[in-house]
């Protein structure tokens, strides 16, 4: 598929298909959102009430112990250094790049549901094993969690314009999680994968973006 047919069957077409969904994609929409609040709610819970816990857990697959009381200073250091609205846009983007990290099987069944009943694609599709999905969901994570570090370090030292550039940053990267999250199952199901979608955001950055936002 060219980067034009790619374009339209995941981002043109599905933006004026919303009113053709049937009560089959909505069912599954609607299972998606319970089950995205549900698994976004577990987690603040659980790292409301057991965060101290969680943290001495995390650190302890990485560090000696006798490092944890140094990586907590330094951690609590960095996070303060850094401007509300960048932490909102980590904690949201992160929040949805778990969520389809752990409910990828159920997003890829409401997109196939989704296209069928748009008549999106004129192509035969052949959707990437599960397995494979998720081995490209975990490949995503790993580059948000290292453009994440990036903007964390960047606005960690002072100076305005290092806060602005975190800023806009955090923007950018907001988008196109959220744009990527979106057209992926499509692109999935035609044997593209994050390689592929990453250099259609590389050709189409515009489009992409103002997607996402």
């Amino acid at each position: 598929m060219r980067d034009n047919s790619l374009i339209q069957q995941s981002i043109v077409g599905p933006v004026g298909a919303i009113r053709q969904m049937s009560k089959s994609a909505w069912m599954w929409a609607l299972c998606y959102l319970a089950l995205a609040a549900l698994l976004l709610l577990g987690a603040g819970w659980a790292l409301q009430i057991h965060h101290e816990r969680l943290l001495q857990s995390f650190l302890s697959l990485l560090l000696p112990e006798s490092w944890h009381f140094t990586a907590v200073a330094l951690m609590k250091t960095t996070f303060a250094a850094q401007s509300r609205a960048l932490l909102v846009n980590m904690a949201v983007a992160g929040g949805l790049l778990v969520v389809s990290l752990a409910l990828f099987p159920v997003k890829e069944k409401l997109s196939d549901v989704f296209e069928r009943d748009a008549n999106l694609s004129d192509e035969v599709s052949a959707p990437l094993p599960l397995w494979v999905e998720a081995i490209e969901e975990v490949k995503w994570l790993l580059i948000y969690i290292t453009f994440a570090a990036s903007l964390f370090w960047l606005g960690y030292y002072p100076g305005e314009w290092r806060d602005t550039l975190a800023l806009f940053g955090s923007y950018l990267l907001l988008f196109v999680t959220f744009a990527v999250d979106f057209i992926s199952p499509i692109l999935f199901r035609h044997r593209q994968r994050y390689g592929e979608i990453s250099r259609i955001m590389i050709r189409r950055p515009m489009t992409i973006l103002a997607f996402g936002a």
